[in-house]
Order: structure tokens, then C-alpha cells, then sequence
């Protein structure tokens, strides 16, 4: 007869516009026994139609007892005051914001999914962790004058002083509107890098100047072997190009590749 009644309250007359809902709606009595489930419940619970109803919420979910939810269905209860908290529930594997409506012989729980919006919030907190890291960074290096104006990509880790192949270095430069020719200029007769090359130990050096006037410069430069790169990453007239590079582009990218001269070891095989 319970069970009865308890069904009879699950489709009671006015509640079929619980079942349209996309939050779940769980009404339990003061036994905490299932007395209501809405349609988007019931597929949150796996469960048939009424499957649920009579059944004690902490017998089906006995972890449940653990959990902030627990705690907060006791106290809305005890109070009879209104509540709204979110919390990840491990039975649904799911994050669901639960807003409590205590009666004086009842408990209302309408649950709303927000897994994938807390997913996003989470995303986009990395990503401006992120953005104030780098802007951070950036405030440090114009502050000490060691990337004042341009962004200069180069590669993560430099080769072992302990390898001997040539190393050619391409430095791709990405003039500022207008100052291209500063650039080309600067590339062609400028002091600093002429005095750099000689430095690091270059076996030559070249200057592409594309057709396209607004295409980037590409400085490549081969040095005699990775030790030598390895010294020059660290000449301080390495920072007088920068210097005077940076302030006319827009961003810098420095690759470095390791020369194999396969027809040289090919003709060494047929000696």
C-alpha cells in the first residue's frame, strides 16, 4: 500500500512538467526513501520508472554519507532553511550544483549537471594563470633590458659541448610595419653583427632578403661545431645583436640544426 502511494506521488496530477525538466528533481521523505524522481533522475540513477521509490537514498548510495551532501540534506532539514552548494558526486561521476527545498515532511533536490561548465572555468583559469605568467615574465625582461620590444623563440635546450658536427643556425626576423629596412640595413653593415659572427666562430654567414616586402629576413649562419654554438649562446656579444635587433621586429625565431655531410662520408666509404 506504501509502495503504492509513494508511485502514485511520482505521477501525480501537475507533476508532468517536473518530467520536461533537464535537472533532476528528487523529492525524499523523512526517512530519506526516494518518494519522487523526475525523468532526467531517473536516467541519472540508471533506473527504471519507480524502481527507486520506498528505497532509503544512504542504502543505495551508502558512500553517500561521506560526502558534503549528506551533511547539507541533514541540515536543511534540522533548519528548514533553503541551500544551494555544488559538489562531486563519485556514484554519478559527475559535479552537480544541488539546490535544497525542505519541508516540513519532505526534502526537494533539484540537481543540475555542471561538469562540462566547471571544465571550462577550470580551462579558461589555466590559460589566464598562463597569460599573467608570460606578461608577467615579459614585465621582468623589460625591466632589466633583456627582451625589451620583440618575442625571441629559440630552441629550449642547446647540443652537448661534446659534439663536434657543424651547427647551422637560421634566425628568422619579423620586421615591424616600416622598419624593414632598418633591418637590412642593420644586417648589412652593422658592427655588432659583424663582430658577433666573428665571435661565435662562423664558418660563413648569409642574409635572405625575400621579394616580398613583407616577408621575414632569414640570417643563416654555420658555426664550426655545436661547442662553439654552445659558447657563443653565452657571449655577451650575443646580447648586443639582440639589442639592436629586437626594437625593429616583431618577433625573433632562432632554430638550430646539426649539419651531416653525407656525400663526404660517402665518398670517405669508397677510399
Amino acid at each position: 500500500m506504501q509502495r503504492h502511494q509513494l508511485r502514485s506521488v511520482s505521477r501525480a496530477p501537475g507533476s508532468g512538467f517536473l518530467h520536461r525538466l533537464p535537472d533532476a528533481v528528487v523529492t525524499f521523505d523523512l526517512e530519506w526513501r526516494y518518494a519522487f524522481l523526475n525523468r532526467q533522475a531517473e536516467i541519472n540513477h540508471q533506473c527504471r520508472p519507480g524502481e527507486l521509490l520506498g528505497r532509503c537514498v544512504w542504502d543505495v548510495f551508502p558512500e553517500g554519507r561521506e560526502l558534503e551532501t549528506y551533511r547539507r540534506y541533514m541540515r536543511a532539514i534540522e533548519t528548514q532553511a533553503e541551500d544551494i552548494f555544488d559538489e562531486y558526486l563519485p556514484m554519478f561521476g559527475r559535479w552537480y550544483e544541488q539546490r535544497l527545498f525542505p519541508a516540513p515532511h519532505a526534502l526537494t533536490v533539484v540537481a543540475r549537471d555542471i561538469t562540462d561548465w566547471r571544465e571550462l572555468n577550470e580551462e579558461r583559469a589555466q590559460l589566464a594563470s598562463r597569460l599573467a605568467a608570460l606578461e608577467a615574465e615579459a614585465g621582468r625582461d623589460e625591466a632589466r633590458g633583456d627582451v625589451p620590444l620583440a618575442i625571441v623563440r629559440e630552441p629550449a635546450t642547446a647540443p652537448s659541448e661534446d659534439e663536434e658536427r657543424a651547427v647551422r643556425i637560421i634566425v628568422t626576423v619579423f620586421p615591424k610595419p616600416g622598419r624593414r629596412n632598418e633591418l637590412i640595413a642593420l644586417f648589412q653593415s652593422g658592427a655588432a653583427l659583424l663582430e658577433a659572427v666573428a665571435a661565435s666562430g662562423a664558418l660563413s654567414s648569409e642574409l635572405q632578403v625575400p621579394d616580398d616586402p613583407s616577408g621575414p629576413l632569414v640570417l643563416t649562419v654555420l658555426c664550426e661545431s655545436a661547442a662553439q654554438y654552445v659558447r657563443w649562446t653565452t657571449h655577451p656579444q650575443r646580447r648586443s645583436v639582440l639589442d639592436e635587433v629586437v626594437p625593429l621586429a616583431e618577433e625573433v625565431c632562432i632554430e638550430r640544426y646539426e649539419v651531416v655531410r653525407l656525400a663526404t662520408a660517402a665518398r670517405d666509404r669508397e677510399s
